[in-house]
């Protein structure tokens, strides 16, 4: 058949050429690891900006809300400083009014008596003749007519350019 010396030479080619091809395609699939690897660092940099990123957005919040307690304790404050100073300076009138509130009563007092009669403001507007329109009407001061022939010279001058 075959000698021994042809088959062990056979057998050597064949592993010099499958480490030959084992290389190559070593080299080819490592360039795919590379890719791999960076692929994953640049994953773990997003996913370190995403949670600092998360990180101050929480902070904001919570810097918000710690804001807005100081805004709602200064607003309590001034309106306690308020109402000190309306019970020391008003005196009793203010001190029923500060009660009221207080009690949650939000109809505020009237200041109108139920007797008093309550009139709209009139139109003072100078009038020349008792027929003509108060100041205060749309079409105070304007002379249609007028205005129309004005509007109708200019018109006909241009056409005549």
């Amino acid at each position: 058949m075959y000698s021994l010396e042809l088959v062990i030479t056979v057998v050597f080619a064949m592993t010099i050429i499958g480490l030959a091809a084992g290389y190559l395609i070593a080299l080819k699939t490592g360039a795919s690891q590379q890719s791999q690897r960076l692929l994953k660092d640049q994953l773990n940099e997003m996913k370190e900006q995403q949670e600092s990123y998360q990180h101050e957005v929480s902070e904001h919040f919570v810097e918000t809300a710690g804001l807005l307690n100081q805004l709602t304790t200064s607003y309590r404050d001034v309106h306690n400083h308020l109402a000190k100073g309306a019970q020391l300076l008003a005196g009793d009138n203010a001190k029923e009014t500060l009660e009221a509130l207080e009690a949650g009563d939000t109809e505020t007092p009237a200041i109108v008596n139920e007797g008093d009669t309550i009139t709209p403001p009139l139109d003072y507007a100078p009038k020349t003749a008792p027929n003509e329109p108060g100041m205060l009407n749309e079409e105070f001061g304007l002379v249609k007519e007028q205005r129309q022939q004005e509007i109708e010279g200019v018109l006909a001058a241009e056409d005549r350019m």
